[in-house]
């Protein structure tokens, strides 16, 4: 009997993280991952994307519908960029970036704005290939915009906090209304998942500003 309970206690975490999963295959966003075939909303197991020029964009694992262990990002020539480890919430390897390095950035510290020289400027966890192409994918040209042949381009800036968090945001170029709209919905829905910036060794609050540019082809 003792022997039928040992093996009924040994299976059971089996049983519960070993559930059955469907591969998903999205053409338009060039990815590739698996569902739960009991609840197709949560991803669970590896997860795979490539950038519009058929590089490896990312490569990473899903638990329980939350990002997991180590993902790989890629720049746009299909070399290693970034990898971050997402049990421990931290880099294990991010190529130098000196793009930017001697700008002065906006940092914020309590009502006041200073710009001053960084450590490190804020950083988007996948680095900013990932980042824009994420706003590729999701950003909706508007037909009321494209039937009046209106173009250019939304800058939003917002807030990094310390703790890798964008709020605040606002835009400081606009061009149509339901662009500028659209603009601020995309940039909104991107994932929260910033490195702040880096002041005298100390995270702080710093200024970040993306531009949305709307084209007609």
């Amino acid at each position: 009997m003792c022997k039928i309970i040992l093996l009924i206690v040994v299976l059971f975490p089996a049983i519960l993280f070993g559930q059955s999963t469907k591969k998903v295959t999205d053409k338009d966003k060039h990815e590739v991952y698996y569902v739960l075939k009991s609840d197709k909303t949560i991803r669970q197991g590896s997860y795979n994307k490539s950038g519009w020029n058929g590089k490896p964009l990312i490569d990473g694992y899903y638990k329980n519908g939350m990002k997991d262990s180590i993902w790989t990002f890629y720049d746009n020539s299909g070399q290693v960029n970034q990898k971050y480890d997402y049990i421990k919430k931290e880099f294990i390897f991010e190529k130098a970036d000196t793009a930017g390095s001697n700008d002065l950035w906006p940092v914020i510290k309590g009502s006041d704005t200073i710009k001053t020289k960084l450590d490190k400027h804020p950083n988007y966890i996948g680095g900013s290939n990932v980042l824009y192409q994420f706003l590729a994918d999701n950003l909706d040209y508007p037909d009321s915009a494209k039937d009046l042949n209106k173009m250019g381009t939304v800058k939003i800036i917002f807030t990094v906090d310390k703790n890798g968090k964008a709020i605040n945001h606002r835009v400081i170029q606009h061009v149509y209304p339901c662009l500028d709209r659209e603009a601020m919905r995309v940039v909104k829905l991107l994932p929260n998942e910033w490195e702040p910036a880096i002041l005298n060794g100390e995270k702080v609050d710093a200024s970040y500003t993306l531009p949305i540019r709307f084209v007609l082809r």
